[in-house]
């Protein structure tokens, strides 16, 4: 299954919120003092101390409770920002991970994460990533754990909330074709027709290997209305094609739509 992401802290906090606890939840996992600090791999003098992990390693969670990894960081190269995010890289199970709505800044600091598995299964790694402005991964430290997923019933009900929901319209700010900027926003106004209380989750994304970013779920949307996303690409790049999702409240994808565009990216001159 493909590893999907969420940009920020999420409205999916608060759903998560409404989940039957487990013994461990409240626990912590302080790193073991003879752990070195993890080494960058290219690009960067950054380096981080974990805190905490919780639940602890070799828990066993229901599908989507969040393991969180509490850090400390510091760094002076690159001299910019750089957004960091924890990942189950092992794309056997589907997973989520909280998005960097507040990205490493140089000098020093500590930040939280969270990931989790949407599904059963085990996770044995958890991997922080951190990228550059140009979406180049300049960091990556892996953290071996021993998490076993198991299937939550409450959640299994909701799989096919939304079914049926759609995009009515969908409309490119400034029109396509169009030729932009490497860096440059592509805005769109997506139109929606959903047949949930529980409201769901749309996104924009370009269909390419090109490097990019999306804007993710900040909130669900509920009934018939509009709402604007957008995506950049942070190379020169031909986008031929971008995909409209919408996925529910336990994060199912209940509605996919493929749109021909035509966004060339270019260099500045």
């Amino acid at each position: 299954m493909k590893l999907s992401s969420i940009a920020a802290t999420l409205c999916i906090v608060s759903s998560l919120s409404q989940l039957p606890a487990v013994a461990l939840a409240a626990q912590t996992f302080p790193a073991a003092p003879a752990t070195p600090p993890a080494q960058a791999v290219a690009k960067t003098d950054l380096r981080i101390d974990i805190v905490s992990i919780s639940p602890k390693p070799g828990s066993t969670l229901k599908a989507m409770q969040p393991i969180t990894v509490k850090f400390k960081y510091r760094y002076s190269s690159p001299a910019e920002e750089m957004p960091v995010w924890v990942k189950i890289l092992d794309n056997s199970y589907e997973s989520n991970y909280q998005g960097s709505s507040d990205s490493l800044v140089p000098g020093t600091g500590t930040v939280s994460r969270f990931v989790y598995l949407n599904e059963a299964g085990k996770v044995s790694t958890l991997s922080i990533i951190a990228k550059d402005t140009a979406h180049n991964r300049t960091f990556r430290h892996d953290i071996p754990v021993n998490y076993t997923y198991v299937t939550d019933p409450a959640l299994e009900a909701k799989k096919r909330d939304g079914t049926g929901s759609t995009i009515t319209d969908v409309n490119f700010i400034g029109g396509t074709p169009a030729t932009l900027a490497v860096g440059s926003e592509v805005e769109a106004d997506l139109f929606y027709d959903i047949n949930t209380s529980e409201g769901l989750a749309l996104s924009l994304i370009p269909v390419t290997t090109c490097k990019m970013s999306y804007e993710g779920y900040w909130d669900r949307q509920k009934g018939k209305g509009g709402i604007r996303k957008s995506f950049s690409v942070a190379e020169p790049c031909h986008i031929k094609k971008v995909r409209v999702l919408m996925n529910n409240a336990v994060e199912k994808l209940v509605f996919e739509k493929t749109i021909d565009v035509d966004f060339q990216f270019v260099k500045k001159p």
